[in-house]
């Protein structure tokens, strides 16, 4: 490369094709002369993204986790205070909401972590697809096979 700093491999040569998409881990950084349609990616920005994105799924999954292991609402339950006790409508029908509140919180937190999970993944393959792209692009520049 041209440029001073430019000894990533992966990085795509000054006058190729637009568009092409130049991915590197010196911060994004185009050598100079390149084309103005292209796109810089920092793989390692990326990757750090994606592996933030998997540890945050991990976390929610963990407090749904909590959540549907807990028996939100068993205060109300008149039942369970005194086992004799007639129960108390007012009070049963605060500990059935606590537990649906609860039961729908873990739903939600668990599609949130599945989500996260896929955007991971997708972040981490769209990166790794990118950089290897990258890297045969600018083998094929420099006249070498791979």
């Amino acid at each position: 490369m041209d440029g001073a700093g430019d000894s990533d491999a992966g990085r795509v040569a000054a006058g190729t094709d637009a568009g092409r998409i130049a991915a590197g881990t010196d911060g994004g950084r185009i050598a100079a002369g390149t084309d103005a349609g292209r796109i810089a990616m920092d793989a390692e920005q990326v990757a750090a993204v994606a592996s933030f994105y998997r540890r945050s799924s991990l976390v929610v999954n963990a407090v749904a986790d909590d959540l549907a292991a807990r028996d939100f609402g068993r205060w109300a339950r008149s039942d369970l205070v005194d086992p004799s006790a007639e129960p108390d409508p007012v009070l049963s029908g605060l500990a059935s909401a606590y537990a649906e509140m609860s039961a729908t919180l873990s739903r939600r937190l668990r599609e949130q972590s599945r989500a996260a999970a896929a955007l991971a993944d997708r972040l981490r393959l769209s990166a790794e697809t990118v950089s290897a792209g990258d890297a045969d692009a600018a083998a094929g520049v420099a006249g070498e096979t791979r």
